[in-house]
């Protein structure tokens, strides 16, 4: 299901019922972690962050440059391009903020395959993660009662079970 089932038939590029509000939601979620990544790239290239010695032996070729521009690729220019989309009336909003969601996902998975190291970072940013997913998700099937409510006022056709974002 794609953004178009949940627009107002009258303004084709407007949201409606609570769907705005989850799209403005994760507008700001996908924001701050672009901005939490866009930091972390500029520590990692910088050079003002090491992860210790040992844990800097397992980064790929040893570098901590390459891991921050492929921090800034896999982190920080999706979720700057799921910000945009979810805040302006991009017809596939919800499926550029579900990508970037999985995105964040595959980058900790990855990395505690490659660092075997854990720290409090992991989980909160899969809990960040889950959430992005989460707001994609609800944007894109509505919000229950309210959402069907007001898909039936504005003539839009309720989605199908068994649905996901694509």
């Amino acid at each position: 299901m794609t953004t178009a089932h949940r627009l107002n038939p009258a303004h084709p590029r407007e949201a409606v019922g609570g769907t705005r509000t989850a799209q403005i939601v994760a507008g700001a979620v996908t924001g701050v972690t672009a901005l939490s990544g866009y930091t972390g790239v500029m520590g990692l290239v910088g050079g003002s962050v090491s992860l210790g010695p040992e844990t800097d032996g397992r980064l790929p070729f040893g570098s901590l440059v390459l891991t921050g521009f492929t921090l800034f690729w896999f982190v920080a220019v999706p979720m700057t391009v799921a910000t945009l989309a979810a805040l302006r009336p991009v017809r596939h909003a919800n499926d550029i903020v579900f990508g970037a969601g999985v995105l964040l996902v595959a980058w900790i998975a990855v990395e505690l395959a490659y660092l075997k190291v854990y720290s409090w970072f992991h989980p909160t940013y899969l809990g960040v993660a889950v959430v992005v997913l989460g707001l994609a998700w609800v944007a894109a099937h509505g919000d229950g009662a309210e959402g069907a409510a007001d898909r039936e006022r504005s003539g839009v056709r309720a989605p199908g079970r068994g649905t996901w974002p694509r």
